[in-house]
């Protein structure tokens, strides 16, 4: 069996702090997952259901986030409008290489629908692109919560 090093890129937080993706699962395991725009109504169904299930996540040892190419400030709208309890990052890199190195990019300008199951320290768990809004936190949580 083949482990695969999650890629590292620069993100804004909604608050408009910078980070690396690599100190996110420094201390636990991560989900990362992507959608086109923020405040939409699919995009809205995806977060919510990690919203919702965000407990279950934590449990297993694991932090969501949400990421796409949206602004800091359409993130927040959107992170305070549906109580997101979980930080919302963004690539805002000109030319979306973290998104390209995610494999997530979308031309020219969008994003495929996908979560990433991170494991502590950095090991790829789980790809999952095009994924419809319900199967992403159904999904990701199952692959979270298996032994």
């Amino acid at each position: 069996e083949t482990t695969t090093a999650c890629p590292d890129c620069e993100v804004v937080k909604e608050d408009g702090t910078e980070t690396v993706l690599s100190a996110l699962w420094k201390d636990s395991g991560v989900v990362l997952f992507f959608y086109p725009k923020a405040n939409t109504p699919g995009c809205t169904k995806q977060a919510c259901g990690f919203r919702d299930d965000y407990s279950k996540f934590v449990k297993a040892g694991y932090t969501v986030f949400g990421m796409s190419a949206d602004s800091s400030k359409s993130q927040t709208t959107w992170k305070t409008k549906y109580s997101l309890p979980y930080s919302l990052l963004s690539d805002l890199s000109k030319d979306r290489k973290g998104l390209k190195a995610l494999g997530v990019n979308k031309p020219p300008a969008s994003i495929v629908r996908s979560h990433i199951v991170i494991e502590k320290g950095g090991t790829v768990k789980e790809i999952c692109h095009g994924v419809s809004p319900k199967d992403s936190f159904e999904g990701a949580l199952k692959t979270c919560t298996a032994k």
